[in-house]
């Protein structure tokens, strides 16, 4: 074991409920049209409250920054009465076939906190860069980036050295004893620890582990790195799935929960943090993409009940491009519903929320004991306000 390991080994030994230190007050420069999640009342989510979006900081805890723009409110003014229409499409992760092989699709849910009975009538449209309203000013500054990884260097007990610092302020890297630090500013940091960070047995990170030990790994690293991660309530949001070879592949990750369901599902989707390695530690990576969102409106939801209809009305969009891998007329019964994501409209111009549904498909060339499950996707937009529905991306 080489020095730097026997360092962050020695910290097992350490009690992992650490009191939690102040860090500075980072503060966002702008707030008009400037989202982030908040404690919010449904029923002050309506139809009728669109238009510009002023927000105060509300944040609850000063003392501990999680995010750059954390637990804001709402007010609106309804000036223009008018939201702009969205192409719905949504730009799919790796833009080929969302196709998911697993034993059983309940290995392919990820603690999605947004539940068939959401009461939430509206939720954020977000600009994405191709947008004209998407503002660059929202990102971190040196400044706060520095300050942020002078923290994470305090919470893993050594001395904070700036390494590289571009002119142009896209990101900052930092060393700290036994690991590399590494901050975008975007928001998302990296944490490299040299080598591996030796784990307990029974928290070991290991493909294909089961979500029960899974989790309990998660929850570990989750409270091992609390005061490094900065989420108040860390939640496990762990899945499975195989590749062509029956190969598992298990994603280890942690999201910031809350019992505001806006604040929970927009964390869900951006704010987590993934760990990663082979047995052991290897990297820690923390997401907080909400810190540089530009937000274009609020927009009025469907329900999930209207959102299952229009999916089984064939009224959805997916990437399975081969029609005869559908099943046969399927019922209520084939589908899982898996929650709300946001996604990236096809245009790169919106990052906008989905119903999002796992339905077992056609396949003989499966291993015996395998599934193959598709996404198909239902805008949670409501329809007046979109645009252009391409139907060439979904057999319907």
């Amino acid at each position: 074991m080489n020095e730097d390991n026997r360092f962050f080994e020695s910290l097992s030994d350490v009690d992992d409920k650490y009191v939690i230190e102040a860090m500075p007050e980072i503060k966002p420069k702008k707030l008009s049209f400037k989202y982030i999640a908040a404690g919010i009342c449904a029923a002050s989510i309506c139809a009728a409250a669109v238009g510009v979006i002023v927000l105060h900081n509300t944040k609850k805890a000063p003392d501990m920054p999680y995010s750059k723009n954390y637990h804001y409110s709402f007010e609106y003014q309804d000036e223009n009465n008018h939201l702009e229409k969205i192409k719905p499409d949504p730009g799919v992760d790796g833009m080929g076939f969302e196709g998911f092989w697993a034993h059983d699709v309940s290995e392919l849910l990820e603690n999605n906190p947004w539940t068939k009975e959401c009461s939430l009538t509206s939720l954020p449209v977000f600009a994405e860069s191709n947008n004209e309203i998407f503002s660059m000013e929202n990102y971190y500054s040196a400044e706060e980036m520095k300050d942020r990884l002078s923290g994470i260097s305090d919470e893993l007990g050594g001395e904070f050295n700036v390494t590289n610092e571009p002119a142009d302020g896209s990101y900052i890297e930092a060393s700290v004893y036994g690991a590399r630090l590494k901050m975008q500013s975007s928001g998302q940091i990296n944490i490299n620890f040299n080598g591996v960070l030796n784990l307990p047995e029974k928290y070991r990170i290991s493909d294909g582990c089961g979500r029960e030990n899974a989790e309990a790994a998660v929850n570990y690293l989750a409270e091992r790195y609390y005061d490094v991660l900065k989420f108040e309530y860390p939640v496990p949001s762990v899945y499975t799935d195989y590749d062509i070879y029956s190969k598992p592949y298990t994603r280890f990750e942690v999201y910031d929960k809350s019992d505001d369901p806006l604040t929970a599902i927009l964390n869900f989707n951006f704010r987590k943090a993934s760990f990663s390695g082979n047995g052991d530690l290897e990297y820690i990576c923390i997401y907080d993409n909400l810190a540089c969102k530009t937000v274009v409106g609020m927009y009025p939801i469907i329900d999930y009940e209207t959102a299952e209809k229009m999916l089984m009305d064939g009224d959805y969009t997916t990437t399975v491009w081969e029609e005869n891998r559908l099943p046969d007329g399927f019922e209520a019964d084939d589908v899982t519903f898996s929650g709300l994501y946001y996604k990236r409209t096809e245009d790169y111009k919106y990052n906008i929320p989905y119903y999002r549904f796992l339905i077992e498909l056609q396949n003989s060339n499966l291993p015996e004991d395998m599934k193959e499950y598709g996404a198909f996707y239902v805008p949670a937009i409501a329809p007046e306000y979109l645009t252009d529905v391409n139907t060439d991306t979904a057999f319907n």
